[in-house]
């Protein structure tokens, strides 16, 4: 079947109906005589017979993966499209695609793969094959570790991409995007790769032990497509999250039937699968890990056997620019008293439920047996009244504030006001300081994400940050009887994930201190 571009009068000025003009015996029209877009963007198009169907087209010269914008762009549009077609087919039994919320999986019958549209010659190709995460440059692994495999092994039929890159400076929503693609690419039986190539962090392989190998390579670049779900190949980031993990996706994986964060159990599993196979540090950091517990076990600090009678509580204490639901103490900080009831009242459950339960399970007795492992994003937690004698989660990274980390942030904050401790995004942004668009941003101006390459001072002090918060969440996650925390906090759901559906939620040994009659444990916010 031969198709080329088509013009519906109703389609006029509304997307682009497009074919490609090929330069060979086979007749193609394209649509008032226009060209392809410059911009990536849905395209219609149609057999002679005038039958309507659309595809995505990426100009093959753009580099993978696109501009956030640009992939936002193209889902923005996809619906519209879409529904489109189907009114002017007159396909009543079809509206159910568009109507209302779609469905996560309804299959879009006018929908033509990037592939099949190339065959067709409607679109043009583009580079063999998809060059991902640019690993190489790091100086520590083949790239291939993050493509999945030599370059002689065949083409994925299906995948999922995972874009790292983001304008959210907080490595959380990052990890908890990561692990979800990862749980969902498994259930659609979809390979799965990782692009680094420019997110703010650094590379991948800086952090973490490198992804399961896949045994197929991603295909050429202008097939990987945010939208719609049903393509073979997606790509997926904090620039799409409001298609993949939006309320279709809720809808799907949700259980209607069940109760408050009973609902998201199957959310929660997919998380699970993705922190399962992705949650390995690099190496001297794992030994550090490994070093530590040990060291924490001597001192009497964890428990060296079951039957020890000694528990840990792990304490997330989120400041900077993240602040608490909790309307008592709107654009304040949750009192630090607080996390210390919740400690306490944590580690006596802990104690009724274990082996490990004393005859006296006094206040007093139970905190005397009782070590707690704080970690925070604000120095100054560490010196309270509240947490000057506990033990800290890990002491190998802790950066300085983000404020006293130069002379340029320094000036920065002069300009923006003096700050509190703990991670700002702003100041995040700041620390490029080959960044004159940063340095000169005006008062009350916030400093934005950018795909600027950051100075190596920059980038150095991202990744003690980053290096900091992953030790941190690892002792909290993976050290402890259980954890307190505020669900405000991105890392806060992030540990319950690392703890398990069985102890985090069914054994209540995760603890949300803000709004707990409100808040509970959700996926990816969106």
């Amino acid at each position: 079947m031969v198709w080329y571009g088509v013009s519906y009068g109703s389609l006029r000025g509304y997307l682009p109906g497009l074919g490609y003009a090929a330069h060979d015996a086979r007749a193609y029209s394209i649509w008032d005589n226009n060209s392809l877009p410059e911009e990536p963007l849905p395209v219609i198009v149609a057999d002679r017979r005038g039958r309507a169907k659309w595809t995505v087209f990426i100009p093959p010269e753009l580099d993978f993966p696109l501009l956030p914008k640009q992939y936002a762009h193209i889902c923005s549009h996809v619906a519209s499209i879409s529904t489109k077609i189907l009114d002017l087919k007159r396909h009543h039994n079809l509206t159910h695609f568009f109507g209302g919320h779609p469905s996560y999986y309804a299959a879009d019958p006018n929908y033509m793969e990037v592939a099949e549209a190339k065959q067709h010659g409607i679109l043009p190709s583009a580079p063999r094959c998809t060059r991902l995460a640019g690993v190489a440059r790091s100086g520590h692994t083949s790239s291939r570790d993050m493509r999945g495999g030599h370059d002689g092994n065949p083409v994925c039929d299906r995948s999922l991409t995972y874009v790292l890159e983001s304008s959210d400076a907080g490595f959380g929503n990052v990890l908890f995007g990561l692990w979800t693609a990862y749980g969902l690419a498994q259930k659609e039986d979809r390979a799965f790769f990782i692009d680094d190539s420019h997110w703010a962090y650094g590379k991948y392989l800086t952090y973490f032990a490198p992804p399961p190998a896949q045994s197929c390579r991603p295909p050429p670049q202008n097939e990987i497509v945010p939208c719609p779900h049903q393509a073979r190949h997606l790509v997926a980031s904090a620039a799409t999250v409001h298609w993949t993990f939006g309320h279709a996706f809720n809808d799907e994986w949700e259980d209607a039937k069940a109760m408050r964060v009973m609902r998201q159990k199957s959310i929660f599993s997919l998380a699970r699968v993705g922190y399962e196979a992705l949650f390995h540090l690099n190496q001297p950091d794992e030994s550090y890990v490994t070093e530590r517990k040990e060291a924490l076990r001597r001192d009497g600090k964890l428990a060296a056997t079951p039957a020890e009678e000694r528990i840990s509580i792990g304490v997330h204490v989120r400041h900077g620019d993240r602040f608490p639901h909790e309307f008592r103490v709107k654009k304040q900080y949750m009192p630090l008293d607080r996390y210390i009831s919740a400690v306490d009242s944590l580690a006596r459950s802990i104690y009724n439920s274990t082996t490990r339960r004393q005859q006296d399970n006094s206040t007093a007795s139970t905190r005397r047996a009782t070590t707690t492992l704080v970690a925070s994003d604000d120095v100054a937690v560490y010196d309270s009244e509240q947490f000057h004698d506990v033990t800290k989660a890990q002491d190998r990274v802790r950066p300085e504030p983000l404020w006293s980390s130069g002379s340029d942030l320094s000036d920065f904050s002069a300009q923006h006001g003096n700050r509190s401790g703990g991670f700002f995004s702003d100041a995040f942004w700041a620390l490029d300081v080959s960044s004159s668009a940063s340095a000169s941003a005006p008062n009350g101006t916030q400093v934005r994400w950018s795909r600027a390459t950051p100075s190596a001072e920059a980038l150095a002090v991202r990744e003690g940050l980053a290096r900091s918060y992953l030790l941190d969440m690892k002792f909290l996650g993976e050290a402890t009887d259980g954890v307190v925390c505020a669900v405000s906090a991105v890392a806060c759901r992030l540990l319950a994930v690392m703890m398990g559906w069985e102890r985090a939620i069914e054994r209540r040994q995760w603890m949300n201190i803000d709004r707990p009659g409100d808040w509970d444990w959700t996926g990816i916010m969106w």
